[in-house]
This record gives structure tokens, C-alpha cells and sequence, in this order.
């Protein structure tokens, strides 16, 4: 029994602790999201090279007048996006629902053919930008009802 005893709690020694405060940890939520995001596009975009910036999404989620309202403000001003990121990102099953001028709004569009981007959790919904730093996600904002009543433009200023 004390050979038992003792052999259990070198197993149980030799397992590492997690606590509940590693699930809920930011650092270590934002470090997942980051690899899921550099995976994401080395496997879905495999010519593209991720480097430092902030990176336009346009998702399905969200508000849908909200949406239709950033979609609307993009088309009649793409200037407000054009040169402004490295990479506007958006998936086949959205842009699908968009007049096809929304592909000249500017020059680095991402289309995701395999529609996985709007099944993705990187803690932003509806229209984002994901600032990246050394391929890791330093800072997001998603647009909310509050960013289209204070001007749709102000919430594409630089994070």
C-alpha cells in the first residue's frame, strides 16, 4: 500500500499544475489566437507573408445594419481603407453578398475560397482590425453600433 501510495504521488508530481487562472489568462488566450491567426494564413494564403501592421476583416457577423452600413461607407469611400493595412481579409460565402466592386476598394485583398474566416474566433466580430507585432495579435477592435453613430470613418483611423 505505501509503495502504491508513494508511486501515485510521483505520477501526480510529474504531471505539471494547471490552475483555472491559465484558461483565463489573457497573455496565453492572445498567444493561441496568435498562432491560430499565423497557422490561418500560412495554410489558407500560402504565398502571403505575414508581416508586422493591422489587418482589415470583414466578417459576417455582428450587426447586420451595422455591416451593411461600413459596407456602404467602403464603397462610396474606399480611400478610407486603400493603403491603410496590409491585408483586408474577407471570405468567399461574404463576398458573395457584396457588389463585386467591393474588390477595387483596395489593392491587398484576402479572399478566404475556403470560408473558414467566418467560422474563426480571434475575439472580433463583424467588421475588425487585428494589430499584429512580431506575428503575434497586439491590439483589436471590432465595429460596434456606437462606431457607425459617431462616423463609420473615425473607427478606421490608426489603432
Amino acid at each position: 500500500m505505501k509503495r502504491l501510495i508513494l508511486l501515485m504521488l510521483t505520477i501526480i508530481g510529474t504531471i505539471p499544475a494547471f490552475s483555472q487562472s491559465d484558461c483565463n489568462d489573457p497573455d496565453s488566450v492572445t498567444k493561441r489566437r496568435s498562432a491560430f491567426f499565423v497557422s490561418y494564413l500560412k495554410n489558407t494564403f500560402p504565398d502571403y507573408e505575414l508581416t508586422d501592421g493591422e489587418y482589415l476583416f470583414i466578417l459576417p457577423t455582428g450587426c447586420v445594419n451595422c455591416n451593411f452600413a461600413v459596407y456602404n461607407h467602403l464603397l462610396t469611400h474606399p480611400e478610407s481603407v486603400r493603403g491603410k493595412y496590409k491585408a483586408i481579409l474577407i471570405s468567399q460565402a461574404t463576398l458573395e453578398k457584396l457588389p463585386k466592386e467591393f474588390l477595387t476598394i483596395d489593392n491587398n485583398i484576402l479572399c478566404d475560397k475556403t470560408n473558414k474566416l467566418d467560422r474563426m474566433s480571434f475575439g472580433i466580430s463583424s467588421v475588425s482590425v487585428l494589430k499584429i507585432k512580431n506575428k503575434m495579435i497586439v491590439a483589436s477592435k471590432s465595429m460596434t453600433v456606437d462606431d457607425v453613430q459617431n462616423g463609420i470613418e473615425n473607427f478606421f483611423e490608426e489603432m
